[in-house]
């Protein structure tokens, strides 16, 4: 499950996985973010980010394997 999002600056924009849960959690259209302006990019070894308005929300492990969130 996900969001799409869409506006006159952004255009339509998915927001799947934990990126879209990140992005909810912290507020959805309220989020300081702002909204996606580009798909999320990355792979299952290293990662996911997706470039948003006002920054990024990734996903990646750390040191340990771990993985979270990163605003």
């Amino acid at each position: 499950n996900g969001w799409i999002t869409s506006s006159p600056e952004t255009g339509a924009q998915p927001l799947i996985g934990e990126i879209g849960n990140t992005w909810n959690e912290g507020g959805a259209l309220g989020n300081e973010v702002g909204l996606p302006t580009a798909p999320e990019s990355g792979d299952p070894v290293s990662g996911w980010d997706q470039e948003f308005q006002n920054g990024t929300i990734g996903w990646h492990p750390d040191e340990s394997g771990t993985w979270g969130a990163t605003e």
